[in-house]
């Protein structure tokens, strides 16, 4: 018995895949991101590019601040303008002041 080569069976099998998921996908919340990939290569995908990564980061980084400082503390920023709000918009040029306190 032969096998059929894995570059000639893929085709079929992907759309069998996408076909498969697309009921239960159907189903899912909406706002819900999901992404499906073989080797690198994206097989299925419904509103991927929507996912922010840096958010479960910020989660995990809010959960270490709660466990070492406890709820109690309260964090202060400070913000320094040359004018004061108008309309309540405070006004700044922060991208000057970034290229000249970070990469002088």
């Amino acid at each position: 018995m032969r096998r059929i080569p894995e570059f000639l069976q893929a085709p079929t099998a992907h759309r069998r895949l996408r076909e498969a998921l697309a009921e239960p996908v159907a189903a899912l919340p909406t706002g819900t991101c999901l992404s499906v990939a073989e080797y690198g290569q994206e097989l299925f995908s419904v509103d991927a590019g929507t996912y922010d990564a840096g958010q479960p980061q910020k989660l995990l980084t809010a959960l270490g601040a709660l466990r070492l400082l406890g709820p109690g503390s309260v964090l202060t920023t400070r913000v320094v303008v040359d004018e004061p709000p108008v309309n309540g918009v405070v006004l700044g040029d922060c991208g000057s002041w970034a290229a000249a306190t970070l990469f002088s």
